[in-house]
């Protein structure tokens, strides 16, 4: 009974955009994303969009609402035969409309268990501000048990790579090793485990860029090598290698030799580094895609 009545309230529509976002296919966000690097202008759709584009989000992002607990946040059917847990930080929330239909449409329940601002990563972040480590320390133990006990058919791990604190510097070594920690405590026999890899950040806001430069959109733009953090994304990478688990690259669907901040006419981004629900929708096939290995017959 509480399982259905948290699903009464924690379903998945991609309402409030204006248009029909029609996801793209792999050669169509190939594509999109080649040429938006070529595009300087926006038309006065576009323009439109700005005005409500930094609330373009995954409704518990746009509402504060964590999801600490593997029945807060459930999707789906409430008795499926798979399941399915997305674990991490804002940026796993943020994934969620491009990750829930393919997985919804093969009958998955998918619980989404992610607390913002805390990596997965078996990692102390200090953050005084949220009382991080301490209630980060206490989440990642807590969904990481909630997880080993539900037995999940799959586990999606997504996070903000070099996810900074206000303790001593982390290195990447340090964050593989963490992450590391976690995989290998999510693995089990009948769960197949993944890590999407990072969406690229951009040093400013997307929309107050875009608002400031909408006829010369190049601008907002950065190069596809100076996405930050390289030496963070190597080891989550490596990371994925070490504890044999699969990992899903994204880069492509956001960069060619720019990383470009409207694609295919959706902002790719609500700020400078969390996926907009309208591109996140857009993106739902390739990723249904992706999912395809990783799922249950």
């Amino acid at each position: 009974m509480l399982l259905a009545a948290l699903l009464a309230v924690a379903t998945f529509s991609p309402t409030g955009a204006t248009t029909k976002i029609i996801p793209g296919t792999a050669k169509q966000v190939e594509t999109n994303v080649a040429a938006a690097a070529k595009v300087t202008k926006l038309t006065k759709a576009q323009v439109s969009q700005l005005a409500t584009a930094s609330s373009d989000a995954f409704a518990n992002l746009a509402a504060g609402t964590q999801c600490l607990h593997i029945t807060s946040c459930h999707f789906g059917p409430t008795s499926p035969k798979s399941t399915a847990v997305i674990l991490g930080d804002s940026h796993a929330m943020a994934w969620t409309p491009a990750i829930l239909p393919g997985l919804l449409a093969r009958g998955y329940g998918v619980s989404l268990l992610a607390m913002g601002a805390c990596t997965p990563a078996t990692l102390e972040i200090t953050m005084a501000i949220y009382n991080y480590p301490k209630l980060c320390d206490e989440f990642r133990t807590s969904a990481l048990a909630e997880i080993a006990a539900a037995h999940p058919s799959l586990v999606l791990v997504a996070e903000k790579v070099n996810l900074g604190g206000s303790g001593d510097p982390l290195s990447p070594a340090q964050w593989q090793q963490g992450l590391e920690t976690t995989l290998s405590q999510l693995k089990a026999p009948k769960t197949k485990v993944a890590i999407i890899e990072d969406v690229p950040k951009f040093p400013w806001d997307l929309p107050n860029c875009l608002a400031q430069h909408p006829t010369s959109v190049q601008q907002c733009q950065i190069a596809a090598g100076a996405v930050p953090d390289p030496l963070f994304r190597a080891a989550e990478r490596q990371a994925a290698v070490a504890t044999s688990v699969s990992f899903l690259p994204t880069r492509k669907w956001f960069c060619a030799t720019k990383c470009s901040p409207m694609i295919a006419g959706n902002i790719v981004f609500y700020d400078g580094q969390h996926l907009s629900k309208s591109y996140g929708i857009y993106l739902s096939t390739v990723m249904a895609d992706a999912l395809k290995p990783l799922l249950t017959k």
